[in-house]
């Protein structure tokens, strides 16, 4: 707003300024329209969440409110940088990356070895024929602590618990 005649040896200051009541007035009317803008706003965004809102948007939409960004992430593009790292990786440790002499070795006994394997697969393995007996069951099963359930969803609490029944069905 602007000064009257103030000097440094004039007036008070509070008495230089000029007081408009038409500025005045629509001070006041910006000062409601922007109070009524926030109600708007805040009872819009708190009609938008109730007992049912999952906890993690509740939780992204107070940071938004306070103005925190969400972070960015590392990469661009994090897939692809993923799959390109692992497509490097495969291609160092790939066959041709290893050194020449052991590329060689490799070669000159790769005839012996699928002859070894050939021979223990045809070599007919005497323990899968034999039933487990409730000893090894036993004597397994002390060893192991309790676990999270495998791929058959089976703890070994499980299987104790079925070796005290009468018959053993474990067996």
């Amino acid at each position: 707003m602007p000064k009257l005649n103030y000097s440094r040896w004039g007036a008070h200051p509070r008495s230089c300024w000029v007081f408009n009541a038409h500025k005045q007035r629509m001070g006041h009317q910006v000062q409601d329209v922007k109070k009524k803008a926030r109600e708007k706003y805040w009872t819009s965004f708190l009609q938008s969440m109730d007992h049912r809102t999952p906890l993690a948007e509740v939780s992204r939409k107070i940071k938004i409110v306070q103005g925190k960004k969400a972070p960015s992430p590392l990469h661009p593009d994090p897939t692809k940088k993923s799959n390109e790292l692992m497509q490097e990786w495969a291609d160092a440790s790939s066959y041709y990356c290893l050194p020449l002499q052991v590329r060689s070795a490799l070669a000159t006994n790769a005839r012996n070895r699928i002859g070894k394997i050939e021979a223990a697969l045809l070599d007919p393995n005497v323990s899968d024929n034999m039933p487990i007996t409730e000893e090894e069951l036993v004597g397994s099963l002390e060893k192991a602590s309790s676990s999270a359930p495998g791929m058959d969803g089976v703890t070994y609490d499980g299987i104790r618990f079925l070796t005290t029944i009468d018959g053993n069905p474990v067996l």
